[in-house]
C-alpha cells in the first residue's frame, strides 16, 4: 500500500526463539509491534530490548 519493501509472507515461529532480521513487524495473537536494530517498539509497552518469544506468533521482514 505504501510501497514498503517487505517479504512476501509472514514467517511463523510457533513461540520458538528466533533470530529476527534487522527490521520486522511482529505478530502476537492480534497485537503487532515493530522490531528494529535490537529494539522493540510497542504502542502499549513502549520501547524495550528484552522480549518473551513465547508470545511471538509470526514476523514479517521489512527490507531496508
Amino acid at each position: 500500500m505504501y510501497d514498503i519493501k517487505r517479504a512476501e509472507k509472514m514467517k511463523y515461529t510457533r513461540g520458538r526463539d528466533v533470530e529476527l532480521p534487522q527490521c520486522c513487524i511482529l505478530s502476537e495473537h492480534g497485537h503487532f509491534l515493530v522490531y528494529y536494530n535490537g529494539f522493540f517498539y510497542d504502542n502499549i509497552r513502549t520501547i524495550f530490548t528484552e522480549y518473551d518469544f513465547s508470545r511471538l506468533v509470526a514476523y514479517l521482514k521489512i527490507n531496508i
